[in-house]
């Protein structure tokens, strides 16, 4: 029987709920290991539940109840037995499509914020110290290749790319973590191993000094230019600042 509205437990039942939902080791969810394909009564609530959302107010209280809640501690064993069972069963293309999509849109409409939104290392300790960590780290090239090994080029270096075998310039890729200098990764570098080509992107390094790059790579024994990606479209001005570079001694 549906209960009804307005209807409020009293304190003595609401501790007894408590009470039972704290269940001793040994002690399993009435639903553990069942699903809607071979429980009636999971479907049941399945079917109920499909196609309804919370409200903010409800989705508030959650959010109010939860604060300060830590996690429960995973052991390594569950986390391998939970990654076993990820892979044994994985999501369909369109599950993941919807709910990449989804995440986009709450972050789109303001409904998901990230922590960090609006916070620099220069005004919160805990940004500063996720950049230290970060830096260390990458000071690793083990660390460094594992992180970049995937990375293919983008579409300005694919074009450099074109410019070197086209003009037989004996610069080879390295931005996929081949090469790693005190956490740095250059993006091509010459057959000496000392000369350096960075891809300077107009979008995405916007507000960055390119000169910074440059200072970084010479205190450490290497000659490096920075090309933008908008210069790409005069094939021998690029060539030519190539040629100035490998003119270049190295200090």
């Amino acid at each position: 029987m549906p209960r009804k509205k307005g209807f409020k437990h009293t304190e003595e039942t609401k501790a007894n709920m408590r009470h039972s939902h704290n269940m001793q080791e040994g002690h399993h969810a009435w639903n553990k290991g069942l699903t809607k394909e071979i429980d009636i009564r999971v479907m049941q609530i399945s079917l109920t539940l499909t196609g309804t959302h919370a409200s903010d107010e409800a989705r508030n209280k959650i959010r109010i109840a939860h604060t300060g809640m830590k996690m429960p501690t995973r052991s390594a064993e569950h986390c391998h037995k939970m990654a076993l069972v990820r892979f044994a069963n994985p999501l369909s293309i369109e599950s993941r499509n919807k709910g990449a999509n989804t995440l986009k849109e709450s972050y789109r409409s303001g409904r998901i914020q990230s922590w960090s939104k609006g916070l620099t290392k220069d005004i919160d300790t805990r940004v500063l110290s996720i950049s230290n960590k970060q830096k260390e780290l990458w000071k690793n090239p083990e660390h460094a290749k594992k992180c970049l090994h995937r990375r293919t080029p983008s579409g300005p270096e694919r074009s450099f790319i074109s410019l070197c075998e086209e003009k037989s310039l004996s610069y080879r890729y390295v931005g996929n973590g081949q090469l790693i200098i005190d956490g740095k990764n250059p993006d091509f570098v010459d057959s000496t191993g000392k000369k350096l080509i960075e891809i300077w992107g107009d979008f995405y390094k916007v507000g960055q000094n390119p000169q910074d790059r440059i200072d970084f790579f010479k205190v450490r024994g290497y000659q490096c230019i920075v090309i933008r990606a908008s210069e790409l479209k005069d094939k021998e001005k690029v060539v030519s600042r190539i040629r100035q570079l490998e003119a270049m001694e190295v200090t």
